[in-house]
C-alpha cells in the first residue's frame, strides 16, 4: 500500500474513471465520508441534468403547427424564468396553429397581450391546481379560430 499515485498509473486510472483520493490514515469514517462526498457531488450532476431537460419555450408536437408547453413544470423548478420571459418570445416569433399550455393558472398578462395579437383561449381545469390553456389563432378574414 502506497500514500499516493502519480504518473502513468495515475493518468490510466483517472482515464478509466476511477475516483483517487489520498489520506493519512484508513479507517471505515473516511471511507463513509469519501462515499457520502461522491454521492452528493452525483446528485448534483443528476439534478443539473434533469434541470436541462426542461423545456423553456413551447415546443412543436407530433403534429405541425400545434406546441405544448408545460409552464408548470418550469415554474416549480429551481430555473429563474418567467412566464412572459418563456412564452411572450415565442408568441413574437413563432406561427402556429394551436399552443397548449399547462399551468397552475392564467397569467395576469395573458388577455391583453392575447387580443393584441388577435389570439382566442380557452381555459380547462385539470384539477391538483392546474389548468389547461388553449390558445389558437383568429382568422380575421372569416372571424373565426384557425384549426
Amino acid at each position: 500500500m502506497g500514500k499516493s499515485i502519480t504518473g502513468l498509473v495515475y493518468n490510466i486510472f483517472n482515464n478509466a474513471g476511477f475516483i483517487i483520493s489520498e489520506a493519512d490514515d484508513f479507517n471505515e469514517t473516511i471511507l463513509d465520508g469519501l462515499y457520502s462526498d461522491i454521492q452528493k457531488e452525483a446528485d448534483a450532476l443528476n439534478t443539473e441534468k434533469a434541470l436541462n431537460n426542461i423545456p423553456t419555450s413551447p415546443v412543436e408536437t407530433e403534429i405541425k403547427g400545434n406546441y405544448f408547453f408545460d409552464f408548470s413544470l418550469l415554474k416549480n423548478s429551481t430555473l429563474p424564468y418567467s412566464s412572459k420571459e418563456t412564452i411572450l418570445p415565442f408568441l413574437n416569433s413563432v406561427r402556429f396553429n394551436r399552443l397548449e399550455i399547462l399551468c397552475d393558472h392564467v397569467m395576469p398578462w395573458f388577455d391583453s397581450e392575447m387580443k393584441k395579437r388577435n389570439l382566442l383561449y380557452t381555459v380547462t381545469e385539470e384539477g391538483k391546481g392546474k389548468c389547461r390553456i388553449l390558445v389558437k389563432p383568429v382568422d380575421v378574414t372569416k372571424n373565426a379560430t384557425i384549426c
